[in-house]
């Protein structure tokens, strides 16, 4: 995940994704610096890597989504994530989707090509 603060880029690992409701969603949590920087800056660029040699990526808007039942099921499909998202941590978990977004796949012999999400 990328952001830009204050102009310059920052990056970091997210890992928890999941398609529902006709979205591609991603999670970050409220803890995380880039949380904010999202907020203030929802202008957003993920990459990922698949096994098979592919590239994603996926540049737009991020919108969080305020409906609980999002984060509730990223956790209960990850049940693990409540070790540290609970309420004696204070952390939660924020869903996301992108909108005005443009996605590609690029094979590894860097042909690029464009996907909706």
């Amino acid at each position: 995940l990328s952001v830009v603060e204050n102009n310059k880029a920052k990056s970091c690992p997210i890992e928890m994704h999941m398609y529902y409701d006709h979205k591609l969603m991603f999670a970050i949590g409220t803890d995380n610096p880039l949380y904010q920087s999202m907020k203030t800056n929802p202008h957003i660029c993920l990459t990922a890597y698949r096994n098979d040699r592919k590239w994603f990526r996926y540049t737009g808007k991020a919108v969080f989504e305020d409906d609980p039942r999002y984060s509730q099921m990223m956790i209960r499909r990850c049940p693990t994530l409540t070790r540290y998202y609970n309420n004696t941590t204070g952390y939660q978990l924020m869903m996301f989707h992108l909108e005005d977004s443009s996605s590609y796949i690029i094979d590894e012999f860097n042909n690029t090509f464009r996907t909706t999400i």
